[in-house]
């Protein structure tokens, strides 16, 4: 027996079109562009997608229309002759998602605003403008399905630098806090050698040495590497066992100060990387 394909979920193509009449096209007009060009087109491009129009809408069912503008993986909006409420629900849909095709019959009526980004015009009334259609919208689709994270409006671009400035403050900033943390701990190694040198016993007596850069990268974690979390951390207690006041084996403080050592060569690695600006969270360490 042979096993029928299962068919792929729909995804859904919003359309926002004037559903009145207007300048180019009457109610009716409108209503045939959308069942005989632009449904047919969508649904039959063979890519999954459901086609669903936007319709006449009121009161709270506006909600209705926010829902379908950011749950669509798709939005086609026909900006002919400029209608108020497509306008609207194309800002709309610009706040929310990228992923959305911009349609006009006459390139004028497209807004200076939106002028650098794609906009396609079209015509409907004969059956080769019918046939054109369905392969440009074929054509749009895919290249949609390819490009997914496609910018193609001015709220993403917006959206898009302004993430980017932030996550240079926060890189720059974790640069900054990292070089304190190398700082302070070949500070707190020169300390522990020369306590070390001094001795001759096999037993040293450590001082109270506080550790603020490393507590706070341990209560922040500013930088995400799973590694050097749980290093930091062990290291932590290793420097707190040693520093009580009392006096502890000689081959305790010196594993201490290897491993502080250690933790600043890859306090050093992430630092670099940050500053390069590639992957933290990919570096790999040894545990120490």
């Amino acid at each position: 027996m042979v096993k029928k394909k299962k068919r792929p979920a729909d995804k859904l193509c919003y359309v926002i079109m004037p559903f009145s009449k207007t300048k180019a096209c009457s109610e009716a007009e409108w209503t045939d562009i959308f069942d005989n060009l632009i449904k047919p087109a969508v649904e039959k491009a063979g890519l999954g997608y459901q086609c669903t129009r936007s319709e006449a809408t009121t009161g709270n069912l506006i909600k209705s229309i926010v829902n379908s503008l950011y749950d669509a993986s798709v939005v086609i909006a026909d900006l002919t002759d400029r209608n108020p409420n497509v306008f609207y629900e194309l800002g709309v849909r610009h706040t929310l998602r990228n992923r959305t095709i911009l349609l006009a019959q006459n390139r004028s009526h497209i807004p200076s605003d939106l002028t650098g980004y794609a906009s396609h015009v079209y015509k409907w009334k004969t059956a080769a403008d019918k046939t054109a259609f369905r392969t440009q919208i074929k054509s749009l689709l895919s290249d949609i399905d390819v490009d997914v994270d496609r910018s193609d409006n001015p709220v993403a671009d917006f959206l898009r630098d302004r993430s980017s400035t932030i996550l240079n403050f926060q890189r720059d900033q974790s640069v900054l806090m990292l070089g304190a943390l190398i700082a302070e701990l070949e500070l707190r190694e020169s300390i522990l050698e020369g306590i070390l040198e001094r001795a001759a016993e096999r037993t040293v007596k450590t001082l109270h040495s506080p550790t603020p850069a490393l507590d706070h990268f341990i209560a922040h974690q500013y930088v995400i590497n799973e590694i050097f979390s749980i290093s930091a951390t062990a290291l932590r207690v290793k420097i707190a066992l040693i520093e009580d006041g009392l006096k502890t084996s000689r081959s305790t403080a010196e594993k201490v100060l290897s491993d502080m050592e250690a933790f600043r060569g890859m306090a050093e690695q992430v630092r670099g990387a940050l500053i390069a600006g590639e992957s933290v969270e990919s570096l790999e360490f040894e545990a120490s």
